[in-house]
């Protein structure tokens, strides 16, 4: 007499579902998401010529902050010259050349890949 159980064929285990975007959104998230909505908010209206071009350069110092902070951090701490000083060069190049509209947008593009970037990190920590 075989006693044996045999398993369930297709049954699996139970997998831990990966948290939700919302879960992963920290204070510290939102406040960038307003600062790249910011940006691009203001990006669009000089484009528009609903502001004038100071309001425009503002908004791409409050753009470049975090990256600005980062890349010097980086610099500084682990002597390594990373994407957010090519960035941060690449925008004030722009600003200063003349294209200040072409800046501001090459900000808020890597802005948001970069914010998703670091939510799939950590998103992925989770599984």
């Amino acid at each position: 007499m075989n006693t044996a159980v045999s398993p369930t064929k297709g049954a699996t285990p139970p997998a831990l579902a990966a948290p939700s975007v919302l879960s992963l959104m920290t204070r510290e998230r939102w406040i960038e998401v307003g600062r790249i909505a910011l940006t691009g908010l203001i990006a669009l209206l000089y484009w528009q010529k609903l502001v004038p071009l100071p309001v425009l350069w503002l908004a791409v110092a409050i753009g470049l902050y975090p990256l600005v902070k980062t890349g010097l951090l980086d610099l500084i701490h682990e002597r390594k010259i990373g994407t957010e000083i090519f960035v941060t060069i690449a925008t004030l190049v722009a600003v200063f050349g003349g294209d200040t509209i072409a800046g501001a947008v090459l900000m808020v593009i890597i802005l948001i890949a970069e914010f998703i970037a670091e939510l799939n990190t950590d998103r992925a920590g989770f599984d």
